[in-house]
């Protein structure tokens, strides 16, 4: 079931993040850093989200635990209007269709806020790409990121939501 995230589920989200780091990218950043994250890096972030609505976050619950999460921003005035900015599920819920169904309820959510065009920013290579190729998504550019201090070749997968006259 998915639904917009609670203060109460911050931990969780944050013990998810860290979790899902610890394989995401494995063989394309260096191995070092996904042992040094800590969750209290994402209690503070999901924190500020979800209170001050910075970000829609949503959940995936399954059995009673949060198994997946997603995290999505409008930009205004930008060329891509909106934004996935993370979309994680723990590994071993992987496979089952809840990051399909996060991706699906986000972007209909963006349609619903008329928004034209969105944007994932990802690393180049990782496993994501071929779930986001498989979601419609294209590589508009090439982008660096940046983990641990070290930045990494990355990509940004775009998609065309609604063609708008007014």
């Amino acid at each position: 079931m998915i639904r917009l995230a609670k203060l109460d589920d911050v931990p969780a989200m944050a013990a998810l993040m860290r979790e899902a780091w610890q394989t995401a990218y494995d063989g394309l950043i260096d191995p070092a850093y996904p042992p040094t994250i800590r969750a209290e890096k994402y209690i503070e972030e999901f924190t500020k989200n979800i209170s001050e609505k910075r970000e829609r976050m949503t959940v995936y619950e399954k059995d009673g635990k949060i198994a997946g999460l997603c995290g999505g921003r409008l930009r205004p005035g930008d060329e891509f209007d909106c934004e996935i900015h993370c979309l994680y599920v723990y590994p071993v819920y992987q496979g089952q269709g809840i990051g399909s169904a996060l991706f699906a309820e986000m972007k209909e959510f963006f349609i619903a806020e008329r928004c034209a065009w969105m944007i994932v920013f990802t690393f180049y290579g990782a496993k994501n790409n071929n779930f986001y190729t498989k979601m419609g998504g294209d590589i508009e550019r090439y982008e660096d990121g940046e983990a641990g201090g070290k930045k990494y070749p990355g990509a940004a997968f775009t998609w065309q939501l609604e063609k708008f006259d007014d």
